[in-house]
């Protein structure tokens, strides 16, 4: 049985919501949900069992975003996590979020989201070792901290980490653990170009809260 949860009350239908579409092809799934500002959808797929998706409170969503599990043509999603923190601004469009076989992929609260953004835990095919016989592309979970801003284009393939307060640049490829806070992170692959950096979501100076080193406008 499958368990979708809007802003706390379990739904006995979820096939009309306003701000969410769902498919779900398998069992045990569950959704937990929380109404957001914005006029977009979001879309959430999922083919398999005994997966989780959590959107937090107080989510800011523009445009569409897209919630995938899946995984290969043979065989389907088992164990999956995708979650949202609180207080995210998701601003630009073609935002996708793709989780596969047992994996998490987790994002924590207060982030800035461009656009054309893909989080990709899933690897398709495999690679592997001709002298080991081993596989060297396994999959990864992503895990995104708090308080960062994801700029244009970025990808988070398996593996990707970033912590907190962080700035990503245009176009950049996140394929590792970046274990740093407060630093500009770009390129393909990203490497960190600045350490002790902050940002704010103000547009004048004068209104950066230095003080308590927020990044939000208040």
């Amino acid at each position: 049985m499958n368990k979708v949860y809007l802003n706390g009350k379990l739904l006995n239908d979820y096939t009309n919501l306003k701000q969410f579409k769902i498919t779900i092809n398998g069992n045990n799934n569950e959704l937990i949900l929380n109404d957001f500002d914005g006029s977009a959808i979001v879309y959430i797929s999922i083919d398999g069992d005994n997966s989780k998706f959590s959107l937090g409170h107080s989510n800011i969503i523009k445009n569409d975003l897209s919630v995938n599990f899946w995984s290969t043509a043979d065989q389907k999603v088992n164990g999956s996590i995708i979650e949202i923190g609180n207080n995210n601004f998701f601003n630009g469009s073609n935002i996708v979020l793709i989780s596969p076989i047992n994996t998490r992929l987790s994002i924590g609260n207060g982030n800035l989201f461009a656009g054309s953004i893909n989080i990709w835990a899933r690897n398709d095919h495999i690679i592997y070792d001709l002298k080991k016989s081993s596989r060297i592309n396994n999959d990864k979970n992503i895990y995104i901290g708090d308080n960062n801003w994801i700029g244009q284009n970025v990808t988070f393939l398996p593996g990707g980490i970033i912590n907190n307060n962080s700035v990503i640049g245009w176009g950049s490829l996140i394929n590792k653990n970046i274990k740093k806070s407060n630093v500009l992170i770009a390129g393909i692959p990203a490497k960190i170009k600045k350490n002790k950096i902050n940002w704010s979501r103000a547009s004048l100076m004068k209104n950066v809260d230095f003080e308590n080193n927020l990044n939000i406008l208040n």
